[in-house]
């Protein structure tokens, strides 16, 4: 009997204290309105939150997307030089439990789309640049993850995220994130069309 209730009460206390250190995600806010994602956000993080998948060092932004569909640029620009930020991006929203956070896969019932880090050069910042990416995004709810990429301190460090129009970012991004599919038509079409033009050429 007591061996029983020792065990009882042993897997309550661990019950109970999962579950104080367990914590919902929670957003920081949102950026843009009305299906408009352009604009600025800041905050701060720790210094090595989205490198080590710490969600209590890393904040949780979301931005919806119009029907029409974007293409924008997005990146962030440290406030102290101490910060080596980057972000990654996922389709939809989450609540899940913290300890779940996974910068680099699929979680919580979101899409990975894709990460950025160093793509913009800071000066007097050695090698580590500040995160930047062209996105092609299809009508939808998005969440961008930021946080310190891998700094030897905790911090908080302060920064700046932003989505722009295209052209509006301080370097030109790499095309590495995209939700709409070219369709094959098009490409069908521009292989027929360059065929045209090579033989007109070759005809005069």
């Amino acid at each position: 009997m007591f061996f029983s209730l020792s065990r009882y009460l042993f897997a309550s206390v661990l019950f109970l204290s999962l579950s104080a250190q367990a914590a919902s995600i929670s957003y920081e806010g949102m950026i843009g309105s009305g299906g408009d994602p352009r604009g600025s956000v800041s905050g701060s993080v720790g210094g090595y939150g989205w490198f080590e998948d710490v969600a209590s060092q890393v904040d949780f932004w979301r931005f919806d997307v119009g029907s029409s569909g974007a293409k924008v640029d997005i990146w962030a620009t440290r406030s102290d030089q101490a910060l080596d930020p980057a972000f990654s991006l996922y389709s939809g929203m989450t609540s899940v439990d913290e300890s779940a956070l996974d910068g680099s896969a699929d979680f919580g019932g979101m899409v990975f789309l894709g990460w950025a880090d160093d793509e913009i050069d800071v000066v007097g910042d050695g090698p580590f640049g500040d995160p930047g990416v062209t996105a092609f995004l299809a009508e939808g709810i998005y969440t961008l993850i930021i946080g310190g990429s891998e700094s030897d301190e905790d911090g908080p460090f302060g920064y700046e995220l932003h989505i722009g129009d295209w052209g509006t970012a301080p370097a030109d991004l790499p095309d590495v994130i995209s939700t709409v599919p070219v369709p094959a038509a098009i490409w069908l079409f521009g292989s027929g069309l360059a065929g045209l033009l090579l033989a007109g050429r070759r005809k005069g």
